[in-house]
Formats: structure tokens, sequence, C-alpha cells
């Protein structure tokens, strides 16, 4: 297998986006809101620990339904496998497999290589806008509409599926730690300019 230190990220990403496109358009989706999360996750329980968090997420994105399906959990670099003849790649450890909001994979890539590696390169391209067109075609696959002004709520979205989330066998514990790192490294880090009461 190829390091995949040595595999461009265009090319990952562009194989991680078409063989979750096809999945996508079989997969068995069913339909909840975020806010329903909150009402009936064990987690909500820690709710006053991540208020943060809800307060920056519009309401109307909590209160819309957002289709789910069953996803990988924990997609980054260390859990990718790329055959060096074949180029064909695979995707490990499924421990944390479960029903996740669509482009929960998506974010969680990004989430996992700006803390683990510190590897901000992904993240700050989708602030950017250089994933706008391949996140459009995915909202578009489950006709929604992807709005580029909405980016920084969408990542915000995925946290809270992350820290509400049941399915894995993350221990909330463990979530508090993430939610830690996420509020200083995303939420109040360097590159925002918005005070979020850090």
């Amino acid at each position: 297998f190829a390091d995949q230190t040595l595999v461009h990220a265009s090319r990952l990403l562009a194989t991680i986006y078409t063989d979750y496109i096809n999945y996508f358009r079989q997969a068995e989706v069913k339909w909840y809101t975020l806010a329903g999360l909150l009402a009936t996750s064990a987690n909500r329980v820690y709710r006053a620990e991540f208020e943060q968090l809800i307060a920056e997420i519009p309401a109307e994105l909590l209160a819309a339904e957002w289709p789910y399906l069953k996803l990988h959990g924990d997609l980054w670099t260390e859990n990718l496998l790329l055959e060096k003849d074949s180029q064909q790649l695979y995707y490990i450890d499924w421990d944390e497999s479960g029903e996740y909001l669509f482009f929960y994979d998506f974010f969680k890539l990004m989430w996992n290589e700006l803390d683990v590696h510190q590897n901000y390169s992904y993240y700050e391209n989708y602030l950017a806008g250089r994933f706008d067109a391949q996140l459009a075609a995915v909202f578009d696959l489950f006709q929604l509409e992807f709005q580029p002004a909405a980016k920084k709520a969408y990542f915000y979205l995925f946290f809270l599926n992350f820290l509400l989330d049941e399915t894995g066998s993350m221990s909330y514990e463990v979530r508090r730690f993430e939610w830690k790192d996420f509020r200083e490294k995303v939420l109040c880090n360097v590159f925002e300019e918005v005070d979020h009461d850090c």
C-alpha cells in the first residue's frame, strides 16, 4: 500500500468524493432534525457544556430535516489504504460506523486532519470555497440547496452530530476532550474574525 502522506490531497479527495456519490445514490436514507436529536440523545444531559456550539447554529438549520445514512464515522487519512498498483482506495476501521448526517464523513476528515495532524489545509480550503461545487452536487442528490454562506454552520452541525451520536463506540468522555479541542481550534481559533466569547 502507498504511504498516505505521499498521496496528493486533491486526488485523495476526488476518489473519496466519487466513492461517496456512488454510495449515496443507492443507500437507504432517513430524515431527522438536529433539534430532534438534541431532544432524544442520551448526551443531551451534557448540553450545558456545548451550548456555545448550539448558539452558533441558525435555528432554521437545527429545525431542518436532514438526510442520515450509514457512514464510516471516523474518516481520515489514518483509516484509508491506497493500493499502489491499482490505486484502489480501501476504508478501514469501522468501529464508529453508524447513522450520521450525510456530510458527516467529509467534515470528520477535515476535523481529524486538523485536530490530530495539525493540518488546517482541508478546513481552510473548505472555508475558501474550493469544495463548493462538489458539496453542491452532494446536496443536490438529496434535493437540498448548498448555501456557501452557511459553510461554518454546516461544520458546526457536523460537530453537534458528533457530540450527540450514540451509534459509535466512543464514550462522551472522549467526545468531551474533542469538544475542548474543537472550541479552541475551530470556534475560537486565530483564523476566525468573529468573537465567540472564547
